[in-house]
């Protein structure tokens, strides 16, 4: 009986938090709004950027407060990952640039007044209430219960598809070495290699590398983990090295925003099958992460592994989102065309096909991006005139600005908030099928590429979606006497 009252009181408890994180952050939405469309008051403008920047900083966390207060805090929910990306590009950036006026040499805007920097703190307000609005808005959850259950997967199947998915990786690996001239020659051409090289028809080499294996071996540590008895076994040892096999082609490609999804990965399969991570540890776990992942960007630039300044820039300040938007706000006001909507639709739809079979394919939105709106810092920097310019991501608001301007920023925040809670929901984490955890922590991990650039994480998606089809149908689906698929 007290179990019961206690339950319908945290039920109404988690309504009514529900309730007021959707009334609050409706109204900082129509404040932001008013900001992007007004402007900066010549006499108020501190005060709008210090409220708004205020604003930004109570949205992000607030969410995390209060499922805590109710008890219902997940880490790995895919709104959470989604929500700490974004505070280290746009939060945490905001706050550099503002309060400590610290952004990388030449990505300011020359000439910036109040209005300029207003109307794009408010867009990324706006684009973050809408996100967070459709996080929690109903809809979601009843499109997860529409969506099917993934069957409980065959051992001996799954460890088929997972050693042959290992094997296309390591095949395509050592095929891109080839090509290179050797991992020596690679690794001092890198930064050209993630350019020219890509557009040289050796990119859908990438896809069986940083995401085809790793996930195979994590297939692998699905079906194996509860059978884990002992830390010292040949079973986990040879986990372990299947492991380190899946991570070192992904370290060498030097593809961060690829290698951080896969880390989470491996932990989320542990937090929701063998035992729950506490709070305190996943915070020491991402401290670590940043630490490593900041000397592992000095090591790949070959700079001084432990220099402070190169340490905070190579991922505190990776992606200074706040100075991006700033520039896409100026420079379409100055009369910079609309990207056409048909043209990213079409990219994530050719996606599969490699640039040998088509060599006429469009460039990427990104290099476009960069050519557009940070020609002058790479002239600057002494890139040549007619060189490919890449390194800047466009950030989710400044690709929703570009697009179709702030509309596209409310729409296209909150279709990515209601796509979160309709994940989340079914994914049915630590009580679903290890198939059914295999896809959700695939497509939740990838969810934060959205923040920095979103084509990129559109085109992701395409790919993992006939990824998980085929080893979902290869695990679950035999092929009988006559022509018809029957599951397992």
């Amino acid at each position: 009986m007290l179990v019961q009252i206690y339950s319908q009181s945290g039920n109404r408890r988690w309504v009514t938090g529900q309730s007021m994180i959707l009334l609050g952050t409706g109204m900082v939405a129509v404040f932001s709004l008013l900001c992007w469309l007004v402007g900066a008051s010549s006499q108020w403008a501190g005060v709008q950027i210090n409220l708004l920047l205020f604003l930004l900083l109570t949205l992000n966390v607030s969410p995390i407060l209060v499922e805590l207060i109710c008890r219902r805090f997940d880490p790995f929910d895919a709104k959470h990952l989604f929500l700490a990306y974004f505070f280290l590009i746009f939060t945490w950036s905001a706050f550099c640039e503002i309060k400590f006026e610290v952004v990388k040499p030449g990505l300011a805007v020359q000439v910036l007044d109040a209005t300029t920097r207003v109307r794009a703190l408010g867009a990324i307000v706006l684009g973050l209430a809408a996100f967070i609005i459709g996080c929690y808005l109903p809809i979601g959850a009843h499109l997860a219960s529409a969506l099917p259950v993934l069957p409980t997967f065959p051992a001996n199947r799954v460890r088929l598809v997972s050693y042959l998915g290992i094997a296309s990786g390591l095949a395509a690996f050592y095929y891109l070495m080839f090509s290179a001239g050797g991992i020596s020659n690679f690794l001092l051409n890198l930064g050209t290699w993630r350019t020219v090289g890509v557009l040289a028809g050796v990119g859908y080499l990438t896809f069986p590398i940083s995401t085809v294996l790793p996930a195979s071996v994590l297939l692998l540590l699905l079906r194996a983990l509860h059978t884990f008895s002992h830390w010292l076994s040949w079973r986990v040892l040879w986990m372990l090295l299947l492991i380190t096999v899946g991570l070192g082609p992904v370290l060498i490609l030097g593809f961060r925003v690829t290698l951080v999804p896969i880390l989470v990965q491996f932990l989320m399969v542990w937090h929701y099958k063998r035992r729950r991570l506490r709070l305190r540890f996943l915070l020491v776990i991402a401290a670590m992460m940043i630490a490593g992942l900041s000397i592992y960007s000095n090591f790949r630039s070959h700079a001084d592994i432990l220099a402070g300044e190169a340490l905070s820039e190579g991922v505190l300040l990776r992606t200074p989102g706040l100075a991006t938007v700033e520039r896409v706000v100026q420079r379409m006001d100055q009369g910079e065309p609309y990207r056409s909507l048909s043209s990213g639709v079409l990219e994530a739809l050719t996606i599969l096909v490699p640039r040998a079979i088509w060599p006429n394919k469009p460039p990427t939105a990104g290099l476009a991006f960069d050519d557009i709106f940070f020609y002058d810092y790479f002239i600057a920097r002494g890139d040549p005139v007619d060189g490919l310019k890449s390194g800047i991501p466009p950030t989710v608001i400044g690709d929703a600005l570009w697009t179709r301007g702030i509309g596209m920023v409310i729409l296209g925040l909150l279709a990515l908030g209601m796509f979160a809670r309709t994940i989340s929901t079914w994914g049915a984490r630590s009580f679903g099928p290890p198939l059914q955890l295999f896809v959700y922590a695939l497509f939740s991990t990838n969810l934060p590429i959205f923040v920095e650039a979103p084509q990129n994480a559109l085109n992701t998606y395409v790919m993992l979606g006939a990824m998980c089809v085929l080893m979902v149908a290869a695990i679950n689906v035999r092929v009988t006497g006559g022509r018809r698929l029957v599951p397992l």
